[in-house]
């Protein structure tokens, strides 16, 4: 199964679906500064997070995968 991601672009929270279990993310800006991390859930709350474009970077055992996405 694939990871989807939505809405992008985003204003508040970003939703997940598709997701392995036990992911880990990190959501960082495009100069690399780490904004936020932990264990995934449904969900990412962007309300703290400066408007621009984010990468998002998921990992589990098997993979890592990298998504971009736009705060407005």
């Amino acid at each position: 199964g694939s990871v989807v991601l939505y809405p992008n672009p985003a204003e508040d929270v970003i939703y997940l679906s598709g997701l392995p279990v036990h992911t880990t993310f990190e959501l960082r800006n495009t100069t690399g500064q780490l904004l936020s991390s932990g264990t995934l859930t449904e969900r990412i709350d962007l309300r703290g997070v400066a408007s621009g474009t984010l990468v998002l970077t998921l990992k589990n055992q098997h993979t890592i995968k990298q998504y971009k996405l736009v705060k407005r």
